[in-house]
This record gives structure tokens, sequence and C-alpha cells, in this order.
């Protein structure tokens, strides 16, 4: 019953602890308590992740099948935290703006050199350059580390560091290659730099505000 309740959490953690109720005269009052609180434990721990990873996939229920919107590829919740992580572990002082704009490179150079995007993601034209559907709920997910930083004017930089214990399986061979080349070309660029490269692209002159970046554009990114 134990492994039922903790497969439960995993699958559905809204659930788990009436789960645990309505299953309690299984066990003494002790091994109810101790059950409750490790139950507790682990809803904290899968509850973020799943709530996060729910919110997430709700924003692309509208590009629900392989498109040019998302570079015929479905979104790939852990192929992205892993992305993240992986630059994060290369790049140092990396924030929002820059990360967003160094996978939508990631995801363009994919998708030109093998006609499919690296993680799914969905860009949108932003004055910042592009970025991703969801991009909130993005730096939410449990294993996406960030850390919020306030300036003396109360504006809150996100700040995104690695992952520890980040399983970097989920990444191919080619997907690293594409993410180090894009790493070796930005690592050395700030936010503003990286921003005013991006407004160059043909991916970004010939859309507007808050239109869907298509991939057919975005293989159009210039040569390094």
């Amino acid at each position: 019953a134990y492994d039922m309740m903790l497969r439960l959490i995993r699958d559905n953690p809204m659930q788990a602890l009436g789960f645990l109720r309505s299953n309690k005269d299984s066990f003494s009052d002790k091994k109810c308590r101790d059950i409750s609180e490790k139950m507790i434990g682990k809803l904290e721990m899968y509850g973020k992740e799943y709530l996060s990873r729910q919110t997430l996939e709700s924003e692309y229920v509208c590009f629900d099948k392989p498109s040019d919107s998302n570079g015929f590829t479905m979104l790939n919740i852990d192929k992205t935290e892993a992305a993240i992580s992986y630059i994060a572990e290369r790049v140092d002082d990396l924030y929002k703006v820059r990360l967003m704009k160094m996978l939508w490179y990631a995801d363009a150079l994919s998708f030109k050199n093998t006609g499919k995007a690296m993680t799914g993601l969905v860009y949108r034209h932003n004055e910042m350059g592009a970025l991703p559907v969801g991009h909130r709920y993005l730096m939410n997910l449990s294993r996406v580390n960030v850390v919020e930083e306030f300036s003396g004017s109360y504006d809150t930089k996100l700040h995104i560091l690695p992952e520890k214990n980040m399983d970097y399986r989920k990444l191919s061979s080619e997907d690293r290659k594409v993410l180090d080349k894009v790493i070796v070309k930005f690592k050395s660029f700030n936010t503003k730099e990286i921003v005013e490269y991006m407004h160059k692209e043909t991916a970004y002159k010939k859309t507007k505000q808050g239109e869907i970046i298509p991939f057919a554009l975005a293989a159009e990114i210039r040569a390094w």
C-alpha cells in the first residue's frame, strides 16, 4: 500500500493524502504518522514539479501536434530542463533573458541541421527577442535552479544555476554539439548584446510583437 501511495504522489500528488486517509486502518497510529510525514515530504518534492509541469503543458494545448511552430518536435520538459542546466554549467552569470535567447538559438540551429527543434518550445516575438510560450512556468520547474536577486530599485532578476545531479542522458550527442556551439558563441555576450544580435535575425525582422516565430524563419539564422 505504501508503494502504491508513492506512485500516486508521482502521478497525482493532489490525491495522495486522501488515499492515505482512506486506508489508514491498514496501519497502526504510529505507522500512519510516520507514513504521513514521509508522504508530505514527498508531496512537497514532487508536488511543485507536478503542478509546474501541468501548468506549462496547459500552455501548449494549442501546439499538440508537430508543426512549424514547435519545430516539428513535441514539448519535451525533461530535455528542456537538461538543456537549461547544461547551459548554466558553462555560462557564468546566466540570467533569464539571455537564457531564453540561447534556448531559441539552440532550437533554431537544431532545426537548421536536422529539420527538428531540440526542446519543442514555441517562441513568440517579444520586445527583448524570442520568448518561449509559458516562460514564467518554465522558470518554476523544480529541476530548473533559479535564484531571485533583488536590485536597489526593487527589480527582480532571475539567476539560473546548474541543477545538481541532472541526468544529461536526456541530451543526445547531437543536442550537446548544438548547445556547445551556442554556448561558445554567446557565453561572453551580456543581455543587451544578445538581444541586439537577435533583433537582426530574419526570424525577428519578419514577425511582429506577440506573433509565433515559425521555424521556417528560425532556420535562416546567420552563419557563425
